[in-house]
């Protein structure tokens, strides 16, 4: 009897988990799945910027941990505009030792009042055209592929090689 009642509250647990689950990607949109998003249904319409020509891929060095090829530990984080499916970056900032990153993105799509909430980022008309503020303030900011060359450059130009990137969550 014990195990019958066991057994019946861990199948009942399992419809709960897979009902969630349903829920979850109705709102959200499929998120963990081979191609995602990559079908033309799923983008079709959508105003999609064209990346740069990528730089050639870095050649793999692989280290001796030794006192003098010790990695520059770069701690970076992302802020986006949501915790949703179509989100967009809003900020990246990083930190190696005393050297600091940081820069803001102006998304196609608003903030939600969440994000805002805990970034502190907001999207505003200015003097007819949207722009970012920090806290009320009115910050410089730059599409999200030239946020991420600054990055790379400034990975490349001010931490160096050996460079182990560290994400905060």
């Amino acid at each position: 009897k014990q195990r019958q009642t066991w057994k019946r509250r861990r199948l009942e647990l399992k419809e709960v988990r897979s009902s969630k689950q349903v829920v979850n990607e109705v709102k959200e949109g499929t998120t963990y799945s081979t191609g995602v998003g990559l079908r033309s249904k799923d983008v079709e319409g959508c105003d999609f910027e064209a990346l740069p020509p990528g730089q050639p891929k870095p050649e793999l060095i692989l280290l001796a941990v030794s006192s003098t090829t010790q990695p520059q530990l770069v701690f970076f984080d992302v802020e986006t505009t949501s915790l949703e499916f179509s989100t967009e970056m809003t900020q990246i900032a990083a930190v190696c030792g005393d050297k600091e990153f940081t820069q803001y993105v102006l998304p196609r799509q608003n903030i939600s009042p969440a994000a805002s909430r805990v970034t502190g980022i907001t999207k505003v008309i200015y003097k007819g055209k949207p722009e970012l503020c920090v806290r009320g303030k009115l910050v410089k900011s730059a599409t999200a592929t030239q946020a991420l060359e600054d990055f790379i450059e400034w990975l490349n130009n001010d931490v160096g090689r050996h460079t182990l990137l560290c994400a905060h969550n």
